[in-house]
């Protein structure tokens, strides 16, 4: 009988067996039973394990027996997790960076040049004393910031002087009107009283009174000068507003003496303002600012005025340019005129004198041009094409115009061809895109749809026509997709 080589002691009380005898089971594979038997210590052919080293074995089955049993719930789990039917992997699409897009095409472009510059007077003047004396009377009016109308009366001199010596010139025109009629009358009385005494003799012109009488005429004329003279003193008196303006400064007050050429008032005219625009060379060329038109009228130049405070404009005339250029700036300036800007009108809020404004002048026309938006440029001189497989080409640009708003130039993009209008950061030549707006969407979900039929067919076919099934290429695979129930089972019975 063949055993096993190691055999078990039953751990159980033998009382009756000696201290050389011990019963041992005996596993039988030929007859597949255990048997007890009692062997006397010398006579036993196999190992044996006594009663100490089997306290041990049984603190060893307690720890491997449940890694045994878990093991075999794992090699069970693996092999059916082999045995299932594989799953259908989703090939997931590819994501392309989505950008929008402008159509550029050749067109005629308006330049437009901007500058800026403060508000001035186009016409400013300082009133002063015309004859001396102390002002009497001040107009309400004169304060600074107030309109005055032409012919206002600003200020009064007092006039007593003046009033006195138009009395006293009158005496002496009269003196001298009497003068010249005493001397007519005398020169008539000579020439009767000669006819009286027949005297043919032909008189002097001393005896005649000649010099006397264009002295006495002289005297004359001399004292209407006066008189006039005096009368324009006593006008002047009176100060008067030249124009429609508004008080920019006050210098004088009730109570002052003045002497003639004291200043008395600034004011400006308030029928048009003017700013001074610089140019720069290129600024020049694009408005055909040359000699000939230095000091000139330079029509056909309108301007637009803007501020930052308000989104309204005030149009404007470019009326001259100056003859002469900054030496620190080498800029030129022109001289654009606003009308009635110091009063609101149409929504629009009144400009001030040295008020910043901007100014945008109306250029040359440039013809068949590509007009580039700024925001649409990358590093202000590059911009980013998509042609018409959607691939990205970066090209630098040739700028022959640049304003605050477009770059315009001649060259860059070719037909067929789309600009970027937000680019792409570090977007290399080649890189796939995806154009916002087409109809991209609809097609991936076509494609997602025809993966979903995929899978439920395929889990819904038997499992030995699932693995046919998988076996066939795509293509096979889509035909299969299109048959009917019936055909489709035809198709797998012939597989």
């Amino acid at each position: 009988m063949q055993t096993l080589n190691i055999s078990l002691f039953i751990l159980q009380n033998f009382n009756h067996l000696n201290d050389r005898q011990a019963p041992l089971i005996l596993l039988d594979l030929n007859q597949e039973k255990l048997e007890l038997y009692n062997f006397e210590w010398p006579s036993l052919p196999h190992i044996v394990i006594s009663f100490a080293m089997l306290a041990s074995l049984r603190i060893f089955l307690k720890i491997a027996l449940p890694i045994l049993v878990l093991g075999g719930f794992v090699l069970a789990g693996k092999h059916l997790l082999n045995s299932a039917p594989e799953q259908e992997k989703r090939q997931k699409p590819k994501q392309y960076s989505s950008v929008e897009v402008i159509d550029v095409r050749p067109q005629q472009y308006q330049t437009r040049i901007n500058s800026s510059g403060t508000i001035e007077p186009s016409t400013q003047s300082q009133l002063v004393a015309e004859i001396a004396g102390t002002i009497k009377a001040v107009s309400p009016k004169l304060f600074v910031g107030s309109f005055v109308s032409k012919g206002d009366v600003l200020l009064e001199i007092d006039d007593t002087d003046y009033k006195q010596s138009i009395t006293i010139i009158k005496a002496e025109l009269a003196q001298a009107q009497l003068a010249l009629e005493i001397g007519d009358a005398e020169r008539e009385q000579f020439l009767r009283d000669r006819k009286v005494m027949g005297i043919t003799k032909k008189p002097t012109a001393l005896a005649l009174g000649v010099p006397q009488r264009k002295s006495n005429l002289a005297g004359l004329e001399a004292a209407k000068a006066r008189l006039a003279q005096a009368r324009t003193k006593l006008k002047r008196t009176k100060v008067l507003a030249p124009y429609n303006g508004y008080i920019a400064e006050k210098q004088a007050d009730v109570g002052q003496y003045v002497n003639v050429g004291s200043a008395l008032a600034t004011l400006y005219a308030s029928n048009a303002a003017q700013v001074r625009l610089p140019l720069s060379a290129k600024q020049q060329t694009a408005i055909n600012l040359t000699a000939r038109l230095v000091g000139q009228q330079a029509t056909g130049l309108p301007a637009t005025i803007s501020t930052n405070n308000s989104t309204s404009t005030w149009p404007a005339i470019i009326t001259h340019a100056e003859g002469s250029i900054d030496p620190q700036s080498l800029q030129q300036y022109v001289v654009a005129q606003i009308d009635n800007p110091f009063t609101a009108s149409e929504g629009r809020p009144a400009l001030q004198i040295g008020q910043f404004i901007d100014a945008q002048i109306e250029g040359k026309s440039l013809n068949n041009v590509l007009v580039i938006p700024r925001t649409s440029l990358v590093n202000g001189q590059s911009i980013q094409v998509v042609d018409k497989d959607n691939q990205i080409s970066n090209r630098d640009l040739n700028a022959i115009w640049v304003d605050n708003d477009n770059l315009v130039t001649q060259d860059g993009i070719q037909a067929g061809e789309r600009l970027v209008k937000t680019p792409l950061p570090f977007a290399s030549d080649g890189m796939q895109v995806r154009i916002a707006g087409e109809k991209v969407a609809k097609k991936m979900s076509n494609e997602d749809a025809s993966a979903n039929r995929m899978r439920e067919l395929t889990n819904s076919l038997p499992t030995e026509q699932q693995a046919k099934f998988k076996a066939l290429d795509k293509q096979q695979q889509q035909d299969v997709l299109q048959m009917s129930a019936d055909q489709r089972s035809a198709f797998f019975s012939t597989l």
